[in-house]
């Protein structure tokens, strides 16, 4: 195809080749091969060019400037925080970060090769001013701003990351939207039904409506949503998916995912963590404990404890379906002023376990009481913060119900798809290596604190039904996997606070 024919010059040479290979490139599946041929003879026709016309070939594509600024590529998804390393001993200063494996890996890469604040604050101001409309520059410059101690604008953007993705929380006396929102891509899995999400909205909205939170204009979004629920098109088995119509549910895709409500009220008075536990000692504990692992009663105020859990029942940001269960992340809503309150003190009550450590991420799951939780899985942090609000009442199993944390550590070479989501991978291991099974059981209040690197499942769990007794349980990830070790090695050197 190349061989014989007369071009002006290289675009047209290219484009010529573009149009001759584009249906066999989709006949044959393979486009991108076609398009790094494509790419190989493009830049020999252009050097070629260039070569004939006596000039360097930066010179000739309009260059000018002789020198180009270099950068590491290729780094990541697995052990970005070695290869960066390494790359800024050999004098490289920017770096291109492999992203799209997973969010919150990435997000954990991102944050942790961040670095130095100010630099990462000038970038992500800039990727705001160039990308207003753009949730994931907002969301991201809060987290720059949650390390930099500023909760109040950190909170700011993440409110704002939140409407840019959803829409503004709808106030009681606005009126119910008839029609999805625009722009929004219906046929994407973030727009797919099932029955458990559908029961779990059902029981939120009465729940509001009972409260007064909700008008009587949203008995018709109710109605729709039991309808919807009835539709013989949607998977009998509960946790299958299948898309929304629109066009025959207009209310409830004008309210899927939706902030229908979203409060963000004051954290109390009297602070979210309790001041009146031994921390001194809960952290000595847990820093001389092999493998870092301890869990406590009481964690938060009963003021903390009972705003959170209002909070979570009330906000209608479970957006996420899982196999059984919700989860609310902090990227699609999960940032109120409360838990960023609560991170903060919790980094004052534990400055050698958590300090400075960068907060990666936090979340809730809200389960079905009916269905199991979470598989066997490590997480892409240090330390791993999990505690539970739901009433003890709720729990019809007070032995069981909590969590199952294993005393084997991930193995170094593993990567996060492997250690997060290879259940039977990770069990086989587990009975090769052998090791522990330790079993916390469920109260409401307590708080477990472990090496995220080890490996950890939700326990088998029996609550009530109705929607007040769900299982609800939040996570906080700090610092990033292997950051455990030096940090322990740093306080076995220091006096205790």
């Amino acid at each position: 195809l190349a061989v014989g024919p007369q071009f002006d010059g290289p675009e047209a040479a290219h484009a010529h080749l573009a149009a001759r290979t584009h249906v066999l490139a989709l006949q044959t599946g393979e486009p991108g091969t076609f398009a790094q041929v494509l790419a190989g003879i493009d830049q020999a026709l252009w050097d070629m060019a260039a070569r004939k016309a006596g000039r360097p070939l930066w010179m000739f594509l309009g260059g000018t400037r002789a020198d180009v600024a270099t950068y590491a590529s290729g780094l990541g998804p697995e052990g970005a925080d070695k290869q960066v390393h390494a790359k800024r001993a050999e004098g490289y200063d920017a770096f291109k970060l492999k992203i799209g494996f997973a969010p919150e890996r990435d997000r954990a890469n991102l944050r942790a090769q961040m670095g130095r604040a100010a630099e990462a604050q000038t970038l992500l101001e800039h990727a705001v001013w160039i990308a207003p409309e753009s949730p994931h520059a907002r969301f991201n410059r809060g987290l720059v701003r949650l390390d930099q101690k500023r909760d109040a604008d950190a909170a700011a953007d993440f409110a704002a990351a939140r409407a840019l993705a959803r829409g503004h929380p709808w106030g009681i006396g606005n009126p119910v939207p008839t029609g999805a929102p625009a722009g929004i891509d219906l046929q994407s899995t973030d727009w797919q039904c099932a029955r458990f999400k559908l029961t779990h909205d059902i029981e939120q909205m009465e729940y509001l409506r009972r409260l007064g939170k909700l008008h009587r204009e949203f008995d018709a979004v109710l109605d729709e949503y039991r309808r919807a629920l009835e539709d013989p098109g949607l998977p009998l088995e509960p946790y299958q998916r299948a898309p929304l119509d629109p066009g025959r549910y207009p209310l409830l895709a004008a309210t899927w995912k939706r902030p229908v409500h979203a409060p963000d009220p004051d954290p109390p008075a009297s602070g979210m963590v309790s001041a009146n536990l031994p921390w001194t000692e809960i952290e000595a504990h847990y820093l001389a404990a092999d493998p870092n692992l301890a869990w406590i009663d009481g964690l938060l105020t009963a003021q903390g404890l009972a705003a959170l859990r209002g909070w979570c029942l009330e906000s209608t940001v479970w957006n996420d379906l899982k196999a059984g269960y919700l989860g609310a992340y902090m990227h699609d809503g999960f940032a109120s002023r409360l838990m960023l309150q609560l991170v903060a003190e919790l980094r004052q009550r534990m400055p050698r376990v958590i300090g400075d450590l960068p907060l990666q991420t936090m979340w809730a799951y809200k389960y079905d009481s009916q269905q199991a939780g979470i598989g066997l899985h490590a997480d892409e942090a240090a330390v791993n913060v999990n505690f539970w609000i739901t009433p003890d009442g709720a729990n019809l199993d007070s032995s069981r119900g909590g969590l199952v944390v294993h005393t084997r550590d991930a193995p170094d070479g593993w990567g996060f798809r492997r250690f997060n989501s290879e259940p039977e991978e990770i069990r086989h291991y587990l009975q090769s290596e052998g090791g522990a099974a330790v079993r916390v059981p469920y109260r409401e209040n307590r708080a477990v604190f472990f090496d995220s690197d080890l490996f950890h499942e939700t326990d088998h769990f029996h609550f009530k039904s109705g929607y007040e007794n769900r299982r609800i349980n939040i996570t906080l990830l700090f610092g990033s996997r292997g950051w455990s070790d030096a940090r322990i090695s740093r306080a076995d050197s220091q006096p205790a606070s």
